[in-house]
């Protein structure tokens, strides 16, 4: 077998110089590296950089995993931007994908990577390599025969390095219990293997191993997710969450009870009582409405809306009492949640919050409104239009009016923009606007009858 590229430390991703992730993730051999990647040149110096597959064959529900490479075949040292927190840049990833009949595979909300950016340096003939989990770019990759688009560049620097693109082929095939229970075992042993020393290292080993596993659709990574859990820290406890929350069981509650007490890790809290809402037991809502009393407002709206997903109308006096709560957004998610368990909300429980000015929660209610009334709440909304203020903004006009438009099936067009008022002409077009909606449709501050 070829030698391995000699890889350094991406500060922040897998390192796959550890001997752990080389022998579960794959190593990346000079030849498949020479296959996919491309020269380019860099502050002077020539490089080679491209995205590797770690295999080409998958199966379904299999973590895939991609390993952008950064080679210097130059004859001197050169500083390349990698993940970290030393410069203030942003290193992108965009991964695409096209099925064998040319159609978009589909890409998840928040998917993407991106990052602070760092640096490291390398000597001639090194290099370093980022690994890339493709559940975090692309919904699960059904059988079939896939054409990939992967990018990779930067954004707000005085030294742009150059944008990377490969492209690459992947064949998914029918899903394999062997071959999955055969990863879930590989990622395990990531998690218990003896962390390196570098504190960085074992983070990135823990967290790429958790990620991995909680893409899996497969019980046996309970045990391992679990021990994620025990031996990891904020860095990698979401992604085990995620994991877990797929299995829900009332022996799984205390645990997240634990997590719960961790007052400095609020992503941590936030994801535990998000991941609860899929619960449904009795066990569950008893902590979560234990929380509601003491816990911080922004705390209470996570908790509200996991309570709107556990189908126990137990809980709806305690959501009817945060109706009127003093901070609108928190009163617009117990009312979601209140929906949500059956209840038909009245056009009155918005009134306090349409009337809050804060201009987040109304357009959430507006949102909430068009959707559970339909047409015959557009004189309501039209009524709520503030010709007074036709600035661009203007959060609550810009809403009122896409909303009306999107249930009216009309066109209307409200210029938006957060950073500026808008030129004179442009709120007298503002104006123009809602007068026209409100000609169409009278304003009716009663709402519909019911």
């Amino acid at each position: 077998m070829r030698n391995a590229l000699l890889i350094v430390t991406a500060l922040c991703l897998v390192c796959v110089a550890h001997a752990e992730i080389r022998d579960q993730l794959g190593t990346v051999d000079e030849d498949r590296f020479i296959q996919y990647a491309e020269k380019y040149e860099y502050q002077g110096v020539p490089i080679l950089a491209g995205f590797v597959p770690n295999k080409t064959d998958y199966v379904a529900g299999e973590p895939i995993f991609l390993t952008f490479v950064v080679k210097n075949v130059g004859d001197k040292p050169v500083e390349c931007p990698t993940y970290g927190s030393s410069q203030k840049l942003s290193i992108c990833y965009s991964i695409k994908a096209w099925n064998e009949k040319g159609q978009p595979v589909d890409q998840p909300k928040g998917g993407g990577g991106s990052g602070v950016g760092s640096g490291v340096t390398l000597k001639p003939q090194e290099a370093y390599a980022d690994a890339i989990l493709l559940s975090n770019q692309l919904a699960p990759l059904k059988p079939g025969k896939y054409t990939l688009e992967c990018r990779r560049y930067m954004e707000r620097q005085s030294r742009p390095f150059p944008k990377v693109i490969t492209r690459l082929s992947l064949v998914v095939g029918k899903t394999d219990s062997q071959v999955i229970g055969d990863a879930i075992t590989r990622l395990g042993k990531l998690i218990r293997a003896e962390p390196p020393k570098d504190e960085a290292s074992a983070q990135q080993i823990l967290v790429i191993a958790s990620q991995a596993l909680s893409s899996i659709e497969d019980s046996r990574t309970v045990p391992y997710l679990l021990e994620s859990l025990r031996c990891g820290g904020p860095w990698n406890w979401p992604y085990a969450i995620e994991g877990l929350a797929k299995y829900p069981s009332p022996g799984l509650v205390g645990v997240f009870e634990e997590l719960l007490t961790c007052p400095e890790y609020s992503d941590v809290r936030s994801e535990a009582i998000s991941a609860l809402g899929s619960f449904k037991c009795p066990e569950a809502v008893e902590l979560l409405v234990g929380l509601l009393d003491e816990a911080e407002t922004w705390i209470k709206r996570y908790i509200v809306i996991s309570l709107g997903k556990m189908e126990d109308r137990s809980v709806i006096p305690r959501l009817q009492a945060l109706r009127d709560d003093k901070d609108p957004v928190l009163a617009v998610y117990a009312i979601q949640a209140l929906e949500g368990l059956g209840e038909v909300p009245e056009l009155s429980w918005y009134e306090p919050i349409l009337a809050s000015g804060n201009q987040g929660a109304a357009g959430d209610a507006v949102r909430s409104i068009a959707k559970r009334f339909g047409k015959e709440v557009l004189p309501y909304l039209a009524g709520k239009l503030n010709l007074h203020d036709p600035g661009k903004h203007n959060l609550l006009n810009y809403t009122l009016v896409r909303e009306i438009a999107r249930t009216s099936g009309e066109q209307f067009e409200y210029l938006f923009d957060f950073q500026n008022d808008g030129t004179a002409e442009e709120r007298a077009q503002n104006e123009a606007t809602m007068k026209a909606i409100q000609v169409r449709w009278p304003p009716n501050m009663s709402g519909p009858e019911r």
